[in-house]
Parts: structure tokens; C-alpha cells; sequence
């Protein structure tokens, strides 16, 4: 995959094919130094509000902000008098809690599984943006993809390598592009070393064990299994992790939530 990736150049349309083509280089500048400035957010956003025109459709709703010192020429913190900056660092300690909250609203809760619909278009729900461009790191419309994530087993305990689990998919998920399975650290949210190189199982894993029936048991656990159960382990970190299976283009099934998506069960 990595000898792949470096034979990829990206090139403007107007130098392909020319031998000598130069990629070009550009940079932003980097963001305020905000050091322990309690306002630090705010200062920043105005750096980026500055590069970034406000949306015809928000812009009165933006205007309501230049009475925290907030405009299209960035961030002002002497335009606040203490009841407004005292407001402001009251926002910054519970403002995340809004998004998060934004997803209990927005989520389908399914077979144990949760993930985040109506991403096609967010609309006026800021909190909901708010989420999906931060701890929900990204992701496309239901149409095009769909991220089902899973923190708990069968019996609502959360998933931790000090346990082994098994899921079986009945049958492969429906879907008209691929899917996949991958496992990522609780605390960091990234993907963790292990003995296989192994980070995820899907429908472009080599060897992958299907069973007669066409149902796929896929082994959860930090140490290999034995036998023929190895061939489609997926290792998980020693401590806390959690699941997110990918369904890119599913199909109807998916979309009206008939297919029914795998049980996480802890292992006797």
C-alpha cells in the first residue's frame, strides 16, 4: 500500500503531462500564539473567521456576535465588559456539552450500534456541524456512507481487551462499494500496533473466512486465538477501544435499518 501511495502526484490540470512540472507550494499562516489566554478560543476563531467569508445564509445570525467582539475582522476582547467576558468563559466550560448532546438527537441507535444521520445537509443545526467536524471526526451523507459505532458489548459493558469478544455477521453488509470493521483506542481515538499489522477486516481483506452459510465470525481479542479462528481475528489494544463499522453506498436494507447489524459478545 505504501510503495501505492507514492507513485500518486498531484499535478494542476495545466502542467499535466509536462516532464518539468513543479508541484506548487502554499501556505497558511499559522494561527494567534494564545499561550494560557483564557479567551484563546475566541481569538483564535476570529483569526479563522478572517480567512474564511461568513455564509450569505448566517450572516445575520453572525452579526448578533459583534457584541462579544466578535466580527469579520476577527476578535476584540476589549469590546467586553466583565458581565460579557465573565458570559464567554462560562460558554468555553459548558459550550461542548451542547454538541455532544447534539448527537443523542441526531443518532440512530440500532442493535447496540449508534451513528450520526441527516449529514447531508446540517442545515441550521450548528451543534450537530459542531459535533460531526470535531470528536466525530468527519463523515459523509447516509447515502454515500454510513459509520455505525459501538463502545459496549451485548451486555452494555464497555469493550476492553482484558476481555475477548465475538461478532458474527449473518451475512456480508449490504452494500454496493465495500465495508470494513476497525477497531481504534478509546483514549486517543487512533489505531493501535499489533503483532499482524491488523486494524480493520472488511470485504478487500485477503483470505477472509466466510462460512457456508455466508455469516463471517470475527474474532475480538489483544491475544491471537488458535486454530482456524486466527484467520479472521481483528486485535484490540490491551485497554479500552471501540468499534466502527464503515458501510460505504449501502444499500436499502441498511438505509431502513432491515438489515440487522451484529451483536459484540464477550466470550465464556
Amino acid at each position: 500500500m505504501l510503495a501505492l501511495q507514492k507513485e500518486f502526484r498531484l499535478t494542476p490540470l495545466g502542467a499535466f503531462g509536462k516532464a518539468d512540472a513543479k508541484p506548487q507550494t502554499a501556505s497558511l499562516p499559522p494561527l494567534p500564539d494564545i499561550a494560557n489566554d483564557e479567551l484563546g478560543f475566541f481569538i483564535q476563531l476570529g483569526a479563522a473567521v478572517k480567512a474564511n467569508p461568513i455564509k450569505p445564509a448566517d450572516e445575520a445570525l453572525f452579526a448578533q456576535f459583534a457584541r462579544i467582539g466578535l466580527t469579520k475582522d476577527g476578535f476584540d476582547p476589549s469590546k467586553l465588559d466583565p458581565a460579557r467576558r465573565k458570559g464567554l468563559l462560562h460558554a468555553l466550560q459548558h459550550g461542548p456539552s451542547v454538541a455532544i448532546s447534539a448527537f443523542q438527537s441526531a443518532a440512530v441507535q440500532r442493535d447496540g450500534w449508534s451513528w450520526a444521520t441527516g449529514l447531508d445537509d446540517f442545515g441550521f443545526d450548528y451543534p450537530l456541524r459542531a459535533l460531526v467536524s470535531g470528536p466525530y471526526l468527519g463523515g459523509q451523507g447516509e447515502k454515500e456512507a454510513m459509520y455505525p459505532l459501538r463502545y459496549t458489548d451485548s451486555a452494555s459493558k464497555v469493550l476492553t481487551g482484558e476481555n475477548a469478544y465475538t461478532i458474527k455477521f449473518a451475512s456480508p453488509p449490504p452494500v454496493d462499494a465495500f465495508w470494513s470493521l476497525t477497531v481504534y483506542n478509546a483514549g486517543d481515538k487512533l489505531l493501535v500496533d499489533n503483532p499482524i499489522g491488523r486494524y480493520k477486516v472488511g470485504s478487500d481483506t485477503q483470505e477472509l473466512v466466510i462460512a457456508a452459510d455466508g455469516s463471517i465470525t470475527i474474532p475480538l481479542r489483544h491475544a491471537a486465538p488458535d486454530g482456524d479462528a486466527a484467520k479472521n481475528w481483528l486485535p484490540t489494544p490491551a485497554g479500552p477501544f471501540y468499534l466502527v463499522l464503515r458501510l460505504y453506498q449501502p444499500r436499502a436494507e441498511v438505509l431502513k435499518g432491515a438489515y440487522p447489524l451484529p451483536e459484540v459478545v464477550q466470550d465464556k
